[in-house]
């Protein structure tokens, strides 16, 4: 969707989090009854409900999760099997880079303006236990500036 003054939207379904490492730090009453990644579906539904609706691009992230995996050294998410830490939310090095090709593909499928780029988010956007060239805006930007850039022969 275009937005005042131009520029495009582009929305991203929330990833799946390890509940048993997220409810380590907090209190599963928090969740008013609710698991949390059922909490997670609904905001995905909601998320993909606005996108259809708006007519804005939609990036399915958590589509790249294997549920039963997020404990495993395999995951996208960090986890004490992959980054030795009990995290469970954000993801690994590697989950940035899929998470900055899928937005990657997705600008040049829809042929999005790119020169500048806002990615709003919390610490999930930005990194957490990651280096700052790791997280997806870093990532993103690295993968949209090799596009535009001639390939050489």
């Amino acid at each position: 969707g275009v937005l005042a003054g131009g520029s495009k939207a582009m929305l991203v379904t929330l990833p799946p989090c390890s509940e048993k490492l997220l409810l380590k730090r907090h209190r599963r009453e928090a969740f008013k009854g609710v698991a949390p990644n059922d909490r997670i579906r609904e905001a995905n539904q909601i998320i993909a409900r606005v996108a259809a609706e708006k007519q804005i691009p939609l990036v399915d992230f958590h589509r790249e999760f294997a549920m039963d995996a997020l404990d495993e050294a395999s995951s996208l998410l960090r986890n004490p099997a992959n980054s030795k830490t009990e995290d469970g939310v954000h993801p690994t090095a590697a989950g940035y880079a899929v998470l900055a090709k899928l937005i990657a593909d997705r600008i040049e499928a829809d042929k999005l303006p790119h020169s500048k780029i806002v990615c709003i988010g919390d610490s999930i956007t930005f990194g957490s236990g990651v280096k700052r060239e790791e997280c997806y805006p870093a990532r993103l930007s690295k993968l949209l500036d090799d596009k535009e850039r001639p390939q050489k022969r």
